[in-house]
């Protein structure tokens, strides 16, 4: 009985597992994201919080997050969660208020394409999508 509790404590302590985010909603409507049990953000404002996209790369995971308002004037926000080398970061929040979204990772770069809002009941005839860029480079989210 001893080994076994001696490799679950080793198991739980190995840096090496990747660390995973968890989104949960409590019973007060409020969501909180976790990684490797430590809280990262709570939100109250939010109609709906959700992993959108994740990569898995070689020192660990990068995800992406939506926080949705349920409205149309801007429906749509993100996060990107980077839990990379035993470390939790998070970026600031971005986007153009569109739930759309393409992303890459290459190069150690994760790419993010988002359609620029436009209110369909106020834009009808839109024939050229705008997209607004991003990067993401371990360290701040910038538009290019």
């Amino acid at each position: 009985m001893l080994i076994s509790l001696v490799s679950l404590f080793l198991l739980a302590c190995n840096p090496t597992e990747p660390m995973e985010l968890v989104i949960s909603k409590t019973e007060n409507e409020v969501y909180k994201i976790f990684a490797s049990n430590q809280l990262i953000r709570s939100d109250e404002a939010s109609y709906a919080v959700e992993e959108i996209s994740s990569f898995n790369t070689q020192s660990g995971k990068i995800y992406i997050v939506s926080f949705s308002s349920g409205g149309m004037a801007c429906p749509t926000e993100f996060r990107v969660y980077d839990l990379r080398n035993g470390k939790i970061k998070e970026s600031e929040v971005f986007g153009q208020c569109s739930d759309l979204q393409e992303s890459s990772f290459e190069n150690g770069i994760l790419s993010i394409k988002t359609p620029v809002y436009f209110n369909p009941m106020h834009d009808t005839a839109r024939d050229n999508i705008e997209y607004a860029n991003y990067e993401w480079d371990g360290i701040s989210i910038k538009r290019k």
